[in-house]
């Protein structure tokens, strides 16, 4: 591995990769450099990446320069489900805020990227991408006592619902009466810039709808939720939302 201080070969890679990318042009001597790795050790992972497919051209004029040629896309990036969630959210949010969205061709790129992934994590990307629906902004009364969200609340609502977890939520009403519900999250809806959390409500026995700016704390039962046809939530909903 030559003097690399990387943790491991595919960290190196994907480095390198990010740097292919990043310029139109560089040296062998420039990349090891970058890498801190000793030249013996780049020119080995370049003839790796060409037996893998990759396009690397050489440029023998120009200092031994070495190129990624070509509309090399995310197909080689290694993303988790979770990563790969949130590149497709930031697409659907662009193509929500967007006037003319079929001129961005946001969602001709979602699927390219959805199909990019190996088949077992596709499958479970496409299960959280039907469980995301977006909307419209915000209205204004809505605007006017939202409030921002916790990183720790948000952070837990992320990891729950990707978990597909039951919580134990303290919930602040729009009277900032103070509740306490157990709750399976089936759907996160977002009219930007406002989150909301679908599901089973316990305490009703019934669908409730609650605003994540307004949970004051958020806990994990430790018990996989209860699923439930996914029509009983959505017929009110289908209209005025849509999946990632």
């Amino acid at each position: 591995m030559g003097k690399s201080n990387l943790k491991t070969k595919n960290d190196r890679t994907s480095r390198l990769l990010g740097l292919l990318r990043s310029e139109d042009h560089w040296t062998t001597h420039q990349l090891a450099t970058e890498l801190d790795i000793s030249h013996r050790t780049i020119m080995r992972d370049i003839q790796e990446l060409k037996e893998a497919g990759y396009p690397l051209e050489a440029d023998r004029g120009r200092g031994g320069g070495i190129r990624l040629n070509g509309r090399w896309g995310i197909e080689k990036l290694n993303l988790t489900n979770q990563e790969a969630i949130s590149l497709l959210l930031s697409l659907s949010v662009t193509e929500a805020l967007t006037m003319k969205s079929n001129d961005f061709g946001s969602r001709e790129l979602k699927q390219k990227i959805a199909n990019a992934f190996p088949e077992s994590q596709r499958e479970m990307i496409n299960n959280l991408r039907k469980r995301i629906l977006i909307g419209k902004l915000a209205s204004g009364e809505v605007l006017n006592n939202f409030r921002r969200v916790s990183g720790d609340v948000w952070d837990k609502v992320v990891l729950t619902f990707f978990e597909s977890k039951k919580i134990n939520i303290e919930y602040i009403d729009e009277k900032n009466k103070i509740t306490f519900r157990e709750f399976d999250p089936h759907f996160l809806l977002l009219n930007w810039p406002v989150w909301y959390l679908l599901g089973w409500d316990y305490l009703r026995n019934d669908v409730r709808v609650f605003r994540v700016d307004r949970i004051k704390k958020i806990t994990s039962a430790n018990v996989v939720m209860v699923r439930r046809p996914r029509s009983i939530f959505l017929e009110t909903y289908k209209e005025y939302f849509k999946n990632i």
